[in-house]
């Protein structure tokens, strides 16, 4: 049921369209959440920051606690959220080498010492 909720509408079979419609109908919490998943996600890619005070307050409201959470968390940092929506930059990339060092360095478990570590580095 989840991969169906998160998977985009245009992306399911007739089949899963129908079951999903199905279990929206019978549980209203689901409903809600699946109705505010959307439109969280369509906001993110048309980068709407209008909608996104809208979001927050419905999911505030939600009483779903995995919503309210994320809402709390969205207001806590908002200029970080709204520099997100609004700037076309991100550090994207930096996190993907830090990722990829910190790969590295678990593979030493713990037994490579700072120049081995470097030079992996360096040479991948």
């Amino acid at each position: 049921m989840r991969w169906l909720c998160l998977r985009p509408p245009d992306q399911l079979s007739s089949e899963e369209q129908r079951a999903l419609a199905h279990v929206l109908a019978t549980d209203a919490d689901l409903a809600r959440g699946y109705e505010l998943t959307h439109r969280f996600r369509t906001l993110v890619q048309t980068r709407d920051v209008a909608a996104l005070e809208t979001w927050l307050a419905d999911a505030q409201a939600s009483n779903l606690p995995p919503f309210i959470s994320l809402a709390n968390g969205l207001v806590s940092d908002h200029a970080a959220v709204e520099a997100a929506l609004t700037m076309s930059w991100s550090n994207g990339a930096v996190e993907g080498h830090v990722h990829r060092v910190k790969l590295i360095k678990r593979q030493g478990d713990g037994r490579a010492k700072l120049p081995l570590l470097r030079r992996r580095v360096l040479v991948s």
